[in-house]
């Protein structure tokens, strides 16, 4: 069983690679009836796509701003109070 003593998370991280590659990866699993890693190579390896070479923009949800009727050409329209709005920014709020 992996990660019994470890030091540090590169050495948790190899244990559990190795413990997934020999023992975990190749069992029977009970509802696909194949070893995940098997299943893996043979019908979703395919599917990966790589990632974007530039990260996505992080968007920003925010309450829109508007008044509370919309003109047009037969009078006003009223517009529901619930309404958001989302702006992409180059950086989250969080970062």
């Amino acid at each position: 069983m992996p990660l019994r003593d470890y030091r540090d998370l590169v050495e948790a991280n190899a244990q559990l690679t190795q413990w997934v590659m020999s023992e975990a990866g190749n069992r029977i699993h009970d509802t696909a009836r194949t070893p995940p890693l098997t299943r893996f190579i043979d019908t979703e390896q395919a599917m990966l796509k790589l990632l974007p070479s530039a990260p996505p923009k992080c968007a920003r949800w925010t309450q829109a701003k508007s008044a509370s009727r919309l003109p047009y050409s037969g009078g006003t329209v009223p517009l529901l109070r619930t309404m958001a709005t989302c702006r992409t920014e180059r950086r989250c709020a969080n970062e």
